[in-house]
């Protein structure tokens, strides 16, 4: 949450870099067209990595936060138009959110849309197994995220709730570390690389460049 607020300060001020973003703007794009289309295979964390680098990249989820929350709501209440019409400008707006994939394929399912439910299924797997590069369980295996909304995604398709959350540095690499509660009582704690978390929120906080 430090993090978060700290990033607040600086959104508006030009980034460093603006011709590099833009460039991983157009690969980006290019890669989310050709998943899109279905075009095999996808490289998923490829994909997500090139986000983070781009110009598009919401680093603190403020972008979609109101639209993610008005999206649970229409879920939790059934509204499975209301859920998609929300998840498709998430999506849009921030096409590897994993949240929103999740959501339309269960809309899309529970409005008998098995195609669409399908297509949203393996793009959300895709996502997800790119994260888990490891089984979480120690720093050497954590899962790899480009964000915190990232972690807590994950941690909800997982069944898992947070109880509390550490910062720690490890051979050169950083790491959140969450104790976490799974559905049967038991808490045991996960890792996450946070590498490009920190980078870019350190490219955030950096001054601009002279013009």
């Amino acid at each position: 949450m430090i993090r978060l607020f700290l990033l607040l300060f600086v959104l508006l001020l030009p980034s460093a870099g603006a011709q590099a973003a833009d460039a991983a703007t157009d690969r980006y794009k290019a890669m989310v067209a050709a998943a899109q289309k279905g075009e095999q295979p996808v490289d998923w964390q490829a994909l997500r990595f090139a986000y983070s680098e781009s110009a598009e990249f919401d680093l603190t989820g403020l972008i979609t936060m109101g639209l993610r929350q008005e999206m649970f709501k229409a879920f939790s209440a059934g509204d499975w138009n209301g859920a998609l019409a929300k998840a498709a400008i998430v999506i849009e707006k921030a096409f590897v959110n994993i949240d929103a994939h999740v959501i339309s394929d269960i809309s899309y399912r529970q409005l008998g849309d098995e195609a669409k439910a399908a297509a949203h299924f393996k793009i959300a797997k895709g996502l997800i197994d790119s994260i888990r590069t490891g089984d979480g369980r120690t720093p050497a295996t954590a899962y790899t995220v480009i964000s915190v909304d990232e972690e807590y995604s994950l941690m909800r398709i997982l069944g898992l709730t947070a109880k509390q959350q550490a910062l720690m540095h490890l051979d050169g690499h950083s790491y959140d570390q969450i104790d976490v509660q799974d559905e049967d009582g038991k808490q045991f704690s996960i890792y996450f690389l946070v590498d490009r978390v920190l980078e870019a929120e350190a490219k955030r906080l950096s001054p601009p460049a002279p013009q």
